[in-house]
């Protein structure tokens, strides 16, 4: 579904005339410019032929990366426990192998997690456990992801059951927070598990009751960051 998304998106973006498109999940068509009555096509990009595509992926195995290897997308790897992120990268080369494509770099690639960064380790766990990230997790991505039967994506090991996969639990083992000294840590152990990545995303969450400490968190990850040797 995914895949013919795209192509649906890129097939508007390149085209110079009306067509019809019928895939297993999903039709559409662009209709014919009506000069007569000043109606045409009017969404091309800025970019051409258009602007770049990253798809996300979550799983180990995940066909979403493949996606991104198979077509030249830039990979996006969700990450919680960074364990299995060299097994996206490789699913992203066999992507790239499997259609002939030039070996993509790792400079292209993307991880995102979800950071807190403050003076102290405590004082990180305080703002994000007890905070907006908390809360998220408490009340809505875990609650889906247990639905799912899904909560294996959140664990160190696969033997934890599932009872034991908390916002604490997450907060240890999927979140990176802490003072700079121990995010930084843990961003370069993430680097050596991965075999290095290119671009670091952090995922947002609506940190409104808690705005300044936010701020402060974000200016202290782009310190931690840029005084990291490229």
């Amino acid at each position: 579904m995914t895949a013919q998304s795209i192509a649906i998106m890129t097939r508007f973006w390149e085209s110079e005339g009306p067509f019809e498109y019928k895939g297993r999940f999903w039709s559409a068509c662009r209709p014919e410019d009506q000069s007569q009555k000043r109606s045409g096509y009017h969404l091309k990009p800025f970019q051409r032929p258009y602007p770049p595509i990253g798809v996300t992926g979550l799983s180990a195995a995940s066909p979403t990366l493949r996606l991104a290897g198979v077509n030249g997308w830039i990979p996006i790897s969700f990450c919680f426990t960074p364990q299995y992120l060299h097994r996206h990268w490789e699913v992203v080369r066999n992507g790239a192998r499997e259609a002939m494509r030039a070996a993509p770099s790792r400079e292209d690639w993307r991880i995102s997690r979800p950071f807190f960064v403050a003076d102290t380790d405590k004082e990180a766990w305080r703002r994000s456990v007890g905070g907006e990230m908390g809360r998220y997790f408490r009340e809505g991505y875990l609650p889906m992801l247990a639905g799912n039967n899904a909560l294996g994506l959140l664990k160190h090991d696969l033997d934890v059951p599932d009872g034991d996969v908390t916002v604490e639990y997450v907060a240890k083992h999927c979140w990176i927070t802490g003072s700079p000294e121990t995010v930084a840590n843990r961003i370069a152990e993430m680097q050596s598990f991965s075999g290095g990545f290119g671009v670091l995303h952090v995922m947002c969450f609506d940190h409104l009751d808690d705005v300044d400490a936010t701020t402060q968190s974000y200016s202290a990850l782009a310190d931690i960051v840029s005084a990291r040797p490229h």
